[in-house]
């Protein structure tokens, strides 16, 4: 077992420490959409009562009118969200949050809207639908919601916050050349 032993130790990063090594990813658990309710509360708190270090709540929308997710893009979701951390941080556990934004995987026969990207480029996968190229100022209202959501992770009482630029959602559709070829 005297690999193992370093698990149960704490570990800091920066001015933050873990209880342990133990690390939950960002899942999406689908107790709740938009809103954090009371499944998704319970389900947090049983993570970190069972010895998780630090727990991520997955993607998190920092624009409105996404339909997956634990929004993030609006004060109104900083109570919900201060509940589920307050629920970990009974438990010894740090949050992290996983700020997020689709890109051309937008769920556009649910949104209603054309899903937006680095490029015009379809994704590969999924809905094949044509996304619509960011224009400058486009992107940067992007950037700037995700430092609101990042002031808002902190009003709820997140350690800390993980932009998801992978997996080919909007970030990583800037930097790979994949979503500018046809």
């Amino acid at each position: 077992m005297a690999q193992f032993d370093k698990l149960f130790e704490p570990i800091t990063i920066k001015s933050m420490t873990i209880p342990n090594r133990i690390i939950m990813p960002a899942l999406t658990v689908n107790t709740a959409m938009g809103e954090i309710n009371d499944a998704t509360v319970a389900y947090y708190e049983r993570r970190a009562k069972g010895g998780a270090g630090l727990i991520t709540i997955g993607i998190s929308p920092v624009v409105p009118g996404m339909v997956t997710g634990l929004d993030i893009s609006d004060d109104r979701f900083i109570p919900g969200h201060k509940r589920a951390v307050d629920a970990i941080h009974r438990h010894g556990a740090r949050a992290n949050i996983q700020l997020w934004h689709p890109g051309r995987y937008e769920m556009t026969f649910l949104t209603g809207r054309q899903a937006v990207s680095a490029s015009d480029v379809a994704p590969p996968i999924f809905s094949k639908e044509k996304p619509r190229a960011l224009t400058v100022e486009e992107i940067k209202e992007i950037v700037e919601a995700f430092g609101k959501a990042a002031v808002r992770a902190k009003e709820a009482g997140y350690d800390c916050v993980e932009i998801i630029a992978s997996a080919g959602y909007l970030i990583s559709q800037f930097m790979s050349p994949v979503g500018h070829q046809p």
